[in-house]
């Protein structure tokens, strides 16, 4: 499965937004890094939401989230796809909810 995520930053501080899970974000130095977070951050989502909720949001188009998004797009954010692999296991973490 895959999502699609709002990228935008500079050099130094690049972020990542998955529109269609709400909080889902993640950081990096590169746009490459902030990717790489955010399939990290994406399975951690989706496992604190697995636990809570059981069924997974539903992942819209890039068409969807590109009308959803035109203004942060106008201003330079790019769109990019991020898969959801769960065969990789996440670290382990706390949940604070």
């Amino acid at each position: 499965m895959r999502y699609i995520a709002l990228i935008d930053g500079a050099p130094g501080a690049y972020g990542a937004v998955i529109p269609d899970c709400p909080g889902c974000t993640a950081m990096g130095d590169t746009v490459d890094e902030a990717l790489d977070n955010a399939g990290a951050a994406l399975r951690d989502w989706m496992e604190h939401y697995d636990a809570r909720n059981g069924a997974r949001p539903e992942a819209r188009s890039i068409e969807a989230i590109r009308t959803a998004h035109a203004q942060e797009l106008s201003a330079g954010a790019v769109l990019a796809s991020v898969a959801l692999d769960p065969r990789t296991p996440s670290t382990p973490g706390r949940d604070n909810g």
